[in-house]
This record gives C-alpha cells, sequence and structure tokens, in this order.
C-alpha cells in the first residue's frame, strides 16, 4: 500500500480537528475584550430582570426544560435557581447567558459594528461546535462503515482461499500416490472460480501486487484450470517430483499472500509504513565526473 492509499483513509478524520483548531486561532487572535467580560455578563444574567431571558435561552439551546418559576430551569430531574445550576453546569449557563445578551443587544437595536462583533462572539462557538460535531460525526461513521466492509471482505478472502487450499491438499495427496488412482478434481474448478471473484472485488487492485500475482497463478499458472491434467505417467506422480514441488510452493505463496493482502487492508497504517520500510527511495545518483582533458601544452 502506498502513502497515498494512507493519505486517503486519513484525511476525513483529520479534517474535523483540523477545522476546530482553525477557527479557534482565528477566534482567539480576534479577541479585543477584557477577560472579566463573561463575569460581567455572568451578574448582568443573574440580576431578576434577565433571569426569565437566561432561562428561556437554556430551554431553546436544550440545555434544561422549563420550570414552573420563569427565572428557574429543570435539569438533573429537579428544578434549579439560576445561581445554582450556574455552580452545577457553569458552561452550559455560560451558553445560554451569551444568547439572552445578545438578544438583549438585538432588541435594542444595536446595528452597528460592535453589536455584529458582540453578536458574533457569542455564537461561534454554537457554530463551531456543531460543525465540529458534523465533521466527527461523518468521519467517524464513514470509517466505521468502510472498517466492517473491510472486514467482511477479509473474512471471504480467507475462508475462499482455505477452502481452495484444502482441496488442492487433498488433490495432490492422491495425485502423488502411484497406489491410488488418478483424482479428478471436480470441485476444484468451483473453488478456484470463487477465490478469483472474490480476488477481483479486492478495490484497486493496483495497490496490492500480489492480488495481481495471485490471479495470474490461478489463471494460467500453476494453480491454473491445468492443474488436475496430465497426472497419469508415474514420473509425474513422484512426491517429490517437479510438478509436485511447484504445486506445493505455489500453494504456500497463496496463502502467503491472501495473508498479505488481508493485513495491509485491515492495518492500512501498519501496512503503509512497513511498504516505505521495505522500499525506501534511493538517494538521487550522482553523476559521474568527465575525466580531466589534457591541455595543449602538456600533450606537447
Amino acid at each position: 500500500m502506498r502513502v497515498s492509499a494512507l493519505r486517503r483513509w486519513m484525511m476525513p478524520s483529520l479534517c474535523g480537528p483540523l477545522l476546530f483548531l482553525t477557527l479557534f486561532a482565528l477566534a482567539a487572535c480576534g479577541k479585543d475584550e477584557p477577560a472579566d467580560r463573561a463575569a460581567a455578563e455572568a451578574l448582568l444574567c443573574l440580576s431578576p430582570a434577565e433571569r426569565p431571558a437566561v432561562a428561556r435561552a437554556a430551554v431553546l439551546l436544550r440545555l434544561a426544560t422549563a420550570a414552573p418559576a420563569a427565572d428557574q430551569v429543570h435539569d438533573d430531574g429537579r428544578d434549579w435557581p439560576l445561581e445554582e445550576w450556574r455552580g452545577q453546569h457553569r458552561e452550559d449557563f455560560a451558553r445560554a447567558c451569551g444568547v439572552a445578551v445578545a438578544a438583549a443587544q438585538l432588541d435594542e437595536g444595536g446595528t452597528g459594528a460592535g453589536s455584529a462583533g458582540s453578536t458574533w462572539k457569542v455564537l461561534w462557538p454554537l457554530l463551531v461546535g456543531a460543525a465540529l460535531t458534523l465533521l466527527t460525526t461523518t468521519a467517524t461513521t464513514g470509517w466505521r462503515e468502510w472498517m466492517t466492509e473491510v472486514r467482511k471482505h477479509s473474512a471471504a478472502l480467507r475462508t475462499d482461499a482455505r477452502a481452495f487450499v484444502t482441496a488442492v491438499i487433498g488433490f495432490m495427496d492422491a495425485a502423488t500416490d502411484a497406489s491410488r488412482p488418478v483424482p479428478r478434481g471436480e470441485t476444484l474448478d468451483d473453488l478456484r472460480t470463487r477465490l478469483q471473484l472474490t480476488l477481483a472485488e479486492t478495490p484497486r487492485p493496483d495497490r496490492h501486487p500480489e492480488v495481481g500475482r495471485m490471479l495470474a497463478e490461478l489463471d494460467d499458472g500453476a494453480l491454473g484450470s491445468g492443474l488436475t491434467a496430465g497426472w497419469s505417467t508415474p514420473e509425474v506422480r513422484r512426491p517429490q517430483g517437479e510438478r509436485a514441488v511447484r504445486v506445493r510452493s505455489a500453494l504456500d505463496d497463496l496463502r502467503a499472500g491472501v495473508r498479505t493482502v488481508a493485513e495491509a487492508r485491515e492495518r492500512p497504517i501498519r501496512a503503509a509504513l512497513l511498504s516505505r520500510r521495505r522500499h525506501p527511495t534511493p538517494p538521487p545518483a550522482v553523476a559521474a565526473a568527465d575525466p580531466p582533458t589534457e591541455s595543449p601544452r602538456s600533450m606537447a
């Protein structure tokens, strides 16, 4: 697996955190109000006149539900005065307070740059949180679904390969035993076709060189359709004969290839790192220096 394949699946899982860090940095750079702004807003929100608005904002943001009293909220199975709710849910109170303050500024008809800036500073955490939640959920869901398909395909590949290898071993045990009749191997063609179809379903087979090699071996190699023919002579049926050794070697290569393809898909990061370690980028070739030429004076 090349590094581009690693980059292909890693990008969705990184886009959410990268977007969050970017927006957070921009907001931090644009912060031009004193640090006690939040304390001033909290003092305003706990005033008797503003408490009902804060309670309505908390219900609107689904941070709590409405309580019988207009200046209280219902959360965790009980009704809370805003002072106590702030002590137990400080972040939720800050969000509700900020929205209430922004709504009060809009009601006063503030449309200047200062009002717009204050409103944006109240709303941007909500927008960032919603965007981050959406991106993270999308990336996590996509990654989970993709890995489910990968594991399902790898399990089918291992099962089909195991069935074909077991059938070939049984055929070879009979074919290399001169005391037994030559087997016909009727089931080998069906098992071979099933394994070929499963291998062909591997996405982007050019990323897995073993897939192409195994398909070629199953097509016209030692494990191809001609495997069951030509076992009639005693010389060919020897257990240590050239053909028997070649078939068993092809079986070993098939087992190793299936394991390589399945593990490379199930562990893409590890496969990419191992690929770079086994095939490092060669250093650039250094052009050979031209031999020194003799000057006419030295030749004379």
